[in-house]
Formats: structure tokens, C-alpha cells, sequence
């Protein structure tokens, strides 16, 4: 136990302030849920019926629009928040240093927005669109879609010819990446959602393009707010990474350590047309539009999808 605490200390120490407010933000509202009487609404055996990302019953009832924020903050079991947490340990640090602690959350709030509403748009168009209403049935929870948006800005911020791993050393270009993840994880855990971690990939392409800019305070104003008296505590503490200390602009510029003008612009629409046809293709494939559709069975209200917009 005592060598457990040793190694876990400078662990904790050397992770940057915001991850770890992300981090125990899930954490505690996962043991809240497990300690609450099952009957309470922020129960785990309630709450995310109750909260999931469920479009339909947003469509059936505007006034549950509070789904597309707090279904990212829930999840299934203790296996997915383990999993999803490892992943914010590992992938929110580097990016956090890069932008600091404020912008950093500021742009995981955006993300919990944004993704829920394309979520939700996206559920909508397959439904009316294509008549495709597994999405529109689907009641998602989970921060994964958050974290594929990190990750795929860290991938997008690559150089061009850097191969990145998947699970069990399989090495795929930048570019490719977060697909490959998508792709990956859509076949080892066939429950999750499909688009709750797709938008997530989508909505990084955003802030990227710099669609998100007004959404997330600017360079400017973090750095006169750290200068506030009131945030003199926290931004004096070590964890903290002040603006002024981040290596990378809030909104990239095609420039930036990816690769030349022409070959960031074309990461985008690029990887982001095979998606959007690849989904397409998936909904009317006699062989995987079936398993969609039984991805959706096995994601129904009642068991819960493991990812969220």
C-alpha cells in the first residue's frame, strides 16, 4: 500500500490542474450515484435514464434539452468510467499545457455542448434524411465523445508522417487516427455509440477550422482574469498552467506543428468526407447496416450506451 502511494503521488502532482478537475468532476459524480437511494433521480440506478442523450425524448419534450449537457458527466459502469478516465489522464495533460488550464476547460465545456447538439442534429438527419432512427432511439452517456474531440486535435496537430498506436500495437498515420479508434472501438466493444464518439471527432474538426472561436474566451481576457485578485490562489499553485505559459494559440493556424498550409487543410475535409461517406455507406450496407441496427438494440434507453455526444 505504502509503495502504491509513492508511485501514485508524483502521479498526481505532475497531472496539470484541469485534468484534474475534469477528472474528479467524473469521478464524484460516479460515487455520488453508487451512495444515493436507488429511487433518487442522481441515483446509478435513475440517473441516466433520466439525463442520458436521448433525442427523442428532447424531440417528444424541448424542455429536456439539459440531456445534451449532463449525459457526458454519467456513466454505465465502473469498467467504462475506468476506461474513459485512463484515456482523459493520458490525453488531456499535453493539451491542457498547450492552451492552459482556463482555455483548456473552457473548451471541455464547449465540447459537452457542441457535441450534444450535433448529436442530436445528426440523430435528426438520419431520421428524416434516410429514415435511419437507431440514433434517434439511442440514449447515450459517457465523456468519450470529449475525449475524441482531444484526441483528435492532438492527431490533427501532428506531423503529417508521425504513425500514432491503437490498442494492441497496431500504428496508423495522423491523419487517420481518430477514425481508426472510432473503427476500432465500434468492433471490440459493439455497445457503444457510434456517433456519440463520431461527433467528437467532428467537433474537433470545428474548433479547428475555428467554427468554436467565439465560444472560448480569447488569449487576451484569460490573461487579464488571471490577474484578478480572486483567482490569485489558484493560479500561483503549481498544477496550474498559466496563458501566458501555453504553447499553443486558441485557435491553431494551418501553420502550426502539423505540417505545411496544404497538407493541415486537407487533414480536415479529407478524413472527414471518408467519415461522413463511410457512415452513410454503414446505414445501408446489407452487412453492417444490420449490425448498426443491433449495436442500436443492445444501446437501447433501458441499457444504455457506453459514449455520449
Amino acid at each position: 500500500m505504502q509503495r502504491a502511494s509513492l508511485a501514485i503521488l508524483p502521479w498526481w502532482a505532475s497531472m496539470p490542474m484541469g485534468t484534474r478537475i475534469a477528472f474528479l468532476s467524473n469521478m464524484f459524480l460516479y460515487v455520488l450515484g453508487l451512495c444515493l437511494p436507488q429511487d433518487w433521480s442522481l441515483s446509478a440506478n435513475s440517473a441516466a435514464g433520466i439525463f442520458c442523450m436521448y433525442p427523442k425524448a428532447i424531440w417528444n419534450s424541448p424542455s429536456q434539452f439539459y440531456r445534451i449537457f449532463t449525459s457526458a458527466f454519467l456513466h454505465a459502469n465502473m469498467m467504462h468510467i475506468a476506461f474513459n478516465m485512463v484515456t482523459l489522464v493520458q490525453a488531456g495533460p499535453s493539451l491542457e499545457r498547450m492552451l492552459g488550464t482556463i482555455r483548456y476547460l473552457c473548451l471541455i465545456v464547449c465540447f459537452v455542448a457542441v457535441l450534444g447538439a450535433l448529436y442530436y442534429s445528426i440523430s435528426l438527419i438520419g431520421l428524416f434524411a434516410f429514415g435511419f432512427d437507431q440514433f434517434f432511439n439511442e440514449c447515450a452517456i459517457g465523456f468519450s465523445g470529449v475525449l475524441f474531440a482531444l484526441m483528435t486535435i492532438e492527431s490533427l496537430l501532428a506531423s503529417s508522417d508521425r504513425l500514432l498506436s491503437l490498442p494492441f500495437g497496431v500504428q496508423v498515420p495522423s491523419r487517420w487516427y481518430p477514425w481508426a479508434l472510432l473503427i476500432f472501438c465500434q468492433f471490440i466493444m459493439p455497445g457503444v455509440s457510434l456517433i456519440g464518439h463520431m461527433v467528437g471527432i467532428l467537433g474537433a474538426y470545428l474548433y479547428m477550422i475555428g467554427a468554436l472561436t467565439l465560444l472560448i474566451p480569447s488569449e487576451p481576457f484569460v490573461d487579464r482574469l488571471e490577474e484578478c485578485s480572486l483567482l490569485r490562489m489558484l493560479v500561483t499553485r503549481p498544477s496550474y498552467v498559466p496563458c501566458f505559459q501555453s504553447q499553443l494559440r486558441l485557435l491553431p493556424a494551418p501553420f502550426q506543428p502539423g505540417g505545411s498550409h496544404y497538407s493541415f487543410i486537407w487533414k480536415i475535409p479529407g478524413s472527414m468526407a471518408v467519415g461522413a461517406c463511410g457512415l452513410v455507406w454503414a446505414m445501408f450496407d446489407p452487412v453492417l447496416g444490420p449490425l448498426l441496427r443491433l449495436t442500436g438494440r443492445a444501446a437501447a434507453p433501458r441499457s444504455h450506451s457506453a459514449a455520449a455526444g
